[in-house]
């Protein structure tokens, strides 16, 4: 019976030992589990402080995208608006170059009236030259007859 006591006691000791070391081996897997859930945890913080940062910058991305849009909507009217003068400079343009075309076929007509009245005015001034002359001479014969008929006349 003794020896049976010791054989338990042995297979006892040895059980104990055992679940000593399976308990010893279990707290170093808890304390490496509570390890890791700590680092888990620290790195979901970390996690949510970096998504919290890209809400905040797709945020910023959003309004500096609505600011953009809203500037290329103002560029967009700007350039319409520029068209439209650039349009009506075009067409103010093409009227001055056709009011300049009808001037100077005015002022060409004007040059062919002056000549034209140049030239009536050079043979007006030829015919009166030779009316002045022909004046002249029925003068002169005029006073050659006043003359014979005076002499006559004596």
């Amino acid at each position: 019976a003794a020896a049976a006591a010791e054989t338990h006691k042995a297979a006892f000791e040895k059980a104990e030992a055992r679940a000593d070391a399976e308990r010893e081996r279990l707290e170093k897997t808890l304390e490496a589990a509570r390890a890791r859930t700590a680092a888990l945890s620290d790195e979901r913080d970390a996690l949510d402080t970096a998504k919290r940062g890209l809400e905040d910058d797709v945020a910023a991305a959003a309004r500096d995208k609505r600011d953009l849009d809203a500037k290329l909507d103002s560029a967009a009217e700007r350039e319409r608006a520029l068209e439209e003068r650039l349009v009506a400079a075009r067409d103010d343009a093409a009227n001055a170059l056709s009011r300049a075309g009808d001037a100077e076929a005015s002022l060409e007509a004007t040059r062919r009236e002056l000549r034209s009245e140049r030239e009536l005015g050079a043979t007006l001034s030829a015919s009166l030259e030779t009316l002045h002359a022909r004046a002249a001479d029925l003068d002169g014969r005029l006073q050659r007859a006043e003359d014979d008929a005076s002499a006559a006349a004596l």
